[in-house]
């Protein structure tokens, strides 16, 4: 417990950083942006969005960027424009969203994995201090029980074998480096959840899967990639950490709870005759394995725990981001229409 007070007061005086932040303006990376200047610390995000991303990244006090996020030398530019002390790589957010959404994720990680190296050799050339890389706690595979990190990783499959690389690319790069494995990312700003509750307010088909799972609401992981930010030193502390809300609940039943709190009711399934053709056989094995971890050494490193109350009290947080959405005009990373979120 000493040694939690004692991360806690050095957090407290922590002086002002210089934070560069990819994957910036949505889903976790935009809300560690937003936590992060309310603590004083001077954000560079990085926007693939266009104008609505700067948009999203300027409105709370952050500089918006648009690196490349595959080439080094674009990194760089970008990483030396923000004079970045701790660079927090959010990319691999876009596979460790709600997996009913169907998204290539063998493509997408392969992105992922370019990028963790192009952004570990230019983060090392610049003097960078530390690295923090998100990945998707399903690199575990099917996990009977909540596994810790000194669990075996499974690699095989093209989505795994693009994960496992970008880990060590980020572990073996030779500056601090962090591996955050996450349980599946829901909440307002992120693109899997948006376009699930497009679906649902037409009644189209979703993905259905019953295998147990861990989650965690964008606003609690970045709470903790904040505190992993301001740490105040790199000694004695866990390279990998397992980050989750510790509550498991099956892929089934969360969508039953989004849906009855949306007002859609239950979602549709898919006709099964559609099925090869609305899905992948990826996205089928990540909503039927069992992905659970244990995230105890997190809140012990870190002193952190998650202050989302339920599922039921983050879905509503999301719900209303969409009402701050339809008031500003803005629109969705997702490109549907913002009126359309707002609870049915």
């Amino acid at each position: 417990m000493a040694d939690n007070q004692e991360t806690a007061m050095n957090q407290d005086e922590q002086q002002p950083l210089n934070i560069f932040i990819t994957g910036g303006d949505n889903g976790v990376g935009l809300t560690l942006a937003r936590e992060a200047v309310k603590n004083g610390h001077n954000v560079f995000a990085a926007s693939s969005k266009g104008t609505i991303g700067a948009k999203r990244i300027s409105n709370i006090g952050a500089y918006a960027v648009y690196p490349e996020l595959t080439r080094e030398g674009s990194l760089r530019s970008a990483i030396m424009l923000a004079k970045a002390d701790v660079v927090v790589n959010c990319a691999a957010q876009d596979i460790i969203g709600l997996p009913q959404y169907r998204i290539d994720t063998g493509k997408i990680a392969a992105t992922i994995e370019e990028s963790a190296e192009a952004l570990v050799a230019a983060a090392g050339k610049l003097g960078v201090k530390r690295l923090i890389h998100l990945s998707p706690a399903y690199i575990y595979g099917n996990t009977d029980d909540a596994v810790t990190e000194d669990a075996h990783i499974v690699r095989g499959s093209k989505l795994l074998n693009h994960v496992a690389e970008a880990e060590e690319a980020i572990l073996d790069g030779g500056i601090a480096g962090y591996v955050v494995r996450t349980g599946f990312i829901y909440g307002g700003w992120h693109d899997s959840m948006l376009a699930l509750a497009e679906l649902m307010r037409t009644g189209k088909g979703i993905a259905k899967g019953k295998g147990q799972a861990s989650w965690i609401h964008e606003d609690d992981l970045a709470l903790a990639l904040l505190k992993l930010v301001e740490l105040s030193s790199d000694d004695a502390t866990a390279n990998v950490l397992n980050i989750s809300d510790g509550e498991p609940m099956s892929h089934s039943d969360f969508m039953s709870l989004f849906g009855e709190l949306y007002g859609s009711g239950e979602p549709n399934g898919i006709n099964p005759l559609f099925v090869p053709l609305r899905t992948n056989p990826t996205q089928i094995e990540l909503l039927n394995q069992n992905t659970v971890i244990d995230s105890s050494k997190a809140r012990e490193v870190l002193d952190w725990e998650p202050k989302t109350a339920s599922k039921a009290a983050g879905i509503e947080k999301a719900m209303l981001v969409w009402r701050a959405l339809e008031a500003s005009d803005d629109t969705p990373s997702t490109a549907t229409d913002s009126k359309a979120l707002v609870k049915v």
